[in-house]
């Protein structure tokens, strides 16, 4: 509702939902649509605005304020397109066209007869044939393109007055998301987030993305919504009645609501158009022996396995098998295809522009590669086995201590070269320059680590599992547990005398133990 100032010489207010054209409505909320200004239903009032506008004036657009503002909607529409009812292919034509007219030719005619409750905006639909006969096409056709790009409940409109001429600015609330994430009514119910879900998820996953991060994103997106609407459903109810039902997809979505009051949530999503679409991958390494990495004069990572030599020939991995089997043919199958993965993911699977996590003696240092693989011998200050090496721009060192807890975990393998999507968010955070949150209960227990930052590999043979006792390996989702478990725990060890299993935190006793039944063999 628009109100007029002390001064009698602006009207200002958010608009209604009434106010709006459906195309920018939330699914969700209710109301549309008249695409005019609603300023009450008081005679009081009414008279009160007759005094400030009464019948046809021209009102220019501030040009400044409108083109900022239809550059953010298109950017909410991009990030949040589920939310709303669409569809959104005039964004770009009228930030195009606004962009570019005449600041002469951008005014629209506001319409007030004294006893109507909303200041109408003219336009070339409703009583089209008299007004162009009056105003002409321009400002018809502006005032068309003009009401047809409101978000509803988030808009804040301002119409000054001087010297009798008008002007009209526009911008988002400050608290938009909020306004729109608190929404509790009717419409909020688990049908329509389970297709809000569906919708981003398979976007995300369309975009590259795993499962378990487009859930993440899902999460730390939508959190507020969820947790305001969790006394009728709750993230798990969503995800089952989803097309993505997953345990892991289930956790994933978790995690990304945890992290959400630190993350994209907090930040103002307009500093950077391209905030959130992740368009990169993480990886992270280890580095155990010397190293010069953190060199200023020649920032890079490394891995060993120099009696290979120079592998920048190396076409494929297959031929990079061939070669690791020529130099450890004693190698099992599992140790081979561990190695080889890791060393054709240094050179070949992390490409410039993606991430690099370095853990290193209680302190994640993050880069950017920004090299292609070399093959270097005599680094300076380094030992002579990593002879395999990638230039790297670091940008960010971060304590283990400062980091949330699902970050922190994600050093338990002791891989030399792993994926780590699950680091996606937090170096999104450090490239649009938010700081990095962590929760009060986020304590890492920085005695597990070994002097490199890792935690210590499990010594098998020491192990009570060896008495026939039980052992847990627990870690957060895509952070290396089934491989640990596989290639390292269980490395040369016979299928038929270990039985793997999967347990959630909602299991009961029978549900993980007693499904674990004998097997008689030879009567």
């Amino acid at each position: 509702m628009l109100t007029l100032n002390d001064a009698k010489n602006s009207l200002e207010g958010v608009l209604k939902l009434s106010d709006c054209e459906r195309e920018f409505v939330v699914k969700w909320l209710s109301g549309s649509s008249q695409a005019s200004f609603f300023i009450g239903d008081k005679p009081e009032l009414k008279n009160e605005i007759k005094s400030f506008i009464f019948g046809e004036k021209k009102c220019y657009l501030d040009l400044n304020s409108y083109v900022s503002y239809l550059k953010k909607i298109k950017i909410i529409v991009e990030k949040y397109s589920s939310m709303f009812y669409g569809p959104f292919d005039k964004i770009d034509y009228l930030i195009n066209k606004f962009s570019n007219i005449n600041p002469s030719n951008a005014y629209v005619i506001l319409s007030y007869d004294g006893d109507d409750r909303y200041i109408r905006i003219l336009n070339d639909k409703n009583g089209y044939k008299e007004n162009v006969i009056n105003y002409g096409e321009l400002p018809l056709k502006n005032g068309d393109d003009f009401r047809h790009s409101f978000l509803g409940g988030i808009t804040n409109i301002k119409i000054s007055k001087e010297n009798n001429e008008y002007k009209i600015f526009i911008n988002l609330i400050n608290d938009w998301r909020d306004v729109l994430m608190q929404e509790k009514g009717k419409k909020v119910d688990l049908e329509s987030l389970v297709n809000i879900f569906n919708d981003e998820m398979a976007q995300n996953i369309n975009n590259g993305n795993s499962p378990e991060i487009a859930a993440c994103i899902f999460g730390i997106k939508y959190a507020p919504l969820l947790k305001n609407n969790e006394s009728k459903f709750s993230y798990i109810d969503i995800v089952n009645n989803s097309r993505f039902n997953s345990n892991t997809v289930i956790d994933s979505l978790n995690n990304g609501m945890l992290m959400s009051s630190s993350i994209l949530w907090s930040k103002n999503v307009f500093d950077d158009e391209q905030n959130g679409d992740m368009n990169f991958n993480v990886y992270g390494i280890h580095i155990k022996y010397q190293n010069s990495a953190m060199d200023p004069n020649n920032p890079h990572v490394c891995i060993g396995w120099s009696p290979l030599g120079d592998i920048s020939a190396i076409a494929n991995k297959n031929d990079m098998k061939i070669l690791y089997s020529s130099k450890w043919p004693e190698a099992s199958s599992n140790t081979t295809g561990a190695n080889v993965g890791q060393i054709w993911m240094f050179k070949d699977t992390i490409k410039i522009n993606d991430y690099i996590v370095f853990f290193d003696r209680g302190i994640a240092h993050i880069g950017r590669v920004t090299g292609n693989y070399e093959y270097l011998t005599n680094v300076p200050n380094q030992s002579g086995d990593y002879v395999n090496n990638r230039k790297v721009e670091w940008i960010k060192d971060i304590p283990y201590k400062d980091l949330p807890q699902e970050y922190a975990k994600s050093a338990l393998t002791r891989k030399s070269v792993f994926k780590l999507d699950s680091y996606k968010p937090l170096i999104q955070e450090i490239i649009n320059g938010n700081k990095i949150v962590k929760d009060e209960y986020d304590d890492v227990d920085e005695e597990d680590m070994d002097e490199n930052g890792a935690y210590p590999l499990f010594n098998f043979t020491k192990s009570p599992i060896t008495d026939g006792q039980n052992l847990i390996v627990y870690g957060t989702p895509g952070c290396g547990k089934s491989y640990y478990v596989e290639h390292t725990l269980l490395d040369g060890y016979s299928k038929e005398n270990y039985i793997r299993t999967t347990f959630y935190q909602d299991y009961t006793n029978t549900d993980f133990v007693g499904q674990i039944l004998p097997v008689v063999e030879g009567g």
